[in-house]
């Protein structure tokens, strides 16, 4: 079972291209991206334990819900929108 997870992960990352006809070695960059994945799924799970808690709102802010601000601190490319009203440079 954990090879199908390092393969996915692995697979993943090598899909990735960050200079238009290169693609990034996922195999070699494995143990970086398995903990960085790892590091993700934590957060959501502290964060979705913390909205159950009642210690997060639930409510959106800035018309965000706070499941989609932590794909927005992530990933900021995803809603150039959203990094523009906060004066982030991407």
């Amino acid at each position: 079972m954990a090879d199908v997870h390092v393969d996915c992960i692995a697979n993943e990352y090598s899909g990735f291209t960050p200079v238009e006809g290169e693609h990034l070695n996922g195999q070699l960059m494995l143990g970086e991206n398995g903990t960085d994945s790892a590091g993700i799924r934590l957060a959501f799970m502290a964060l979705v334990s913390a909205l159950v808690g009642g210690s997060v709102q639930k409510g959106k802010m800035d018309g965000f819900t706070p499941q989609q601000e932590i794909v927005h601190g992530l990933c900021p490319n995803l809603a150039p929108e959203r990094t523009a009203r906060s004066g982030q440079d991407v």
